[in-house]
């Protein structure tokens, strides 16, 4: 075969694997959706045309102003100071809780409050020492729920949920949960359904597991196996004091 004939025929094979796995990428059930915004491409804009257009709000930027430190919880936005006028309780992420009037965004008197901890939870309001007035509660990283006085002091009264120890691979066993854009979370039966039947089929396997005899404690049965050998033997304690029994097979 002469060189030309040759790469003319490795120009037709790559063209007709490409077209192959342009196929199989459009069987994707991710892009049976199109983004039409996307597909027009550079739009022509008219500067004249976008003058005359309008927002079907009426919206409008008022203020705006720097915290701290940057924002990963949404702010509390309510009358603290019972002035009528509604502020911008601001959880900054490390040591910081700002409150905002809400009318121009400037800092409200005695705020920031400070703090020893990270937050990633949204403030609230909570009257803790029970005087009528609400505190604004604020849950941060260390496990300690702080609350603040309106004037931004912090209060010595806390909850403190107390620590746990966590395996290392405390995730090993727990059911895939694959993020899926096709499936809503919100009024899905498709989801109610496939939540049912993994329940059904955990429960089965369960009952599968757990389908060994056992023996109340001080039964002539239990009492009976006093005489063998501990290796081998594994124990297990249940509710309702009984004592699940599982010896091993042997080849």
């Amino acid at each position: 075969m002469k060189p030309p004939a040759i790469r003319v025929f490795l120009i037709c094979f790559l063209l007709f694997t490409s077209s192959i796995h342009g196929e199989d990428s459009n069987k994707s059930k991710f892009r049976d959706r199109e983004a039409t915004d996307d597909a027009l491409g550079y739009p022509d804009i008219d500067e004249d045309a976008l003058l005359n257009t309008q927002c079907p709000r009426n919206l409008e930027l008022r203020w705006q102003t720097e915290v701290s430190s940057s924002v990963y919880a949404t702010p509390l936005i309510a009358d603290i100071n019972s002035d009528g006028k509604l502020d911008v309780v601001v959880p900054s992420f490390v040591h910081y809780l700002e409150a905002l009037e809400g009318s121009d965004g400037e800092k409200i008197p005695g705020w920031p409050a400070f703090h020893q901890s990270t937050v990633h939870a949204s403030p609230l309001l909570y009257d803790i020492d029970k005087d009528g007035v609400r505190e604004i509660a604020l849950a941060t990283y260390n496990g300690e729920v702080l609350f603040f006085r309106v004037s931004g002091y912090m209060m010595t009264d806390k909850l403190e949920v107390p620590r746990r120890r966590v395996k290392k691979n405390w995730y090993v066993g727990l059911d895939q949960d694959p993020v899926d854009r096709s499936h809503p979370d919100v009024h899905d039966d498709q989801l109610v359904l496939e939540a049912t039947e993994k329940k059904s089929e955990s429960q089965s396997l369960k009952d599968a597991n757990g389908s060994s005899s056992g023996f109340e404690l001080g039964s002539p049965e239990l009492k009976s196996f006093s005489g063998l050998e501990c290796e081998g033997l594994w124990m297990k304690k249940r509710l309702h004091s009984i004592v699940c029994l599982k010896i091993p097979l042997t080849s």
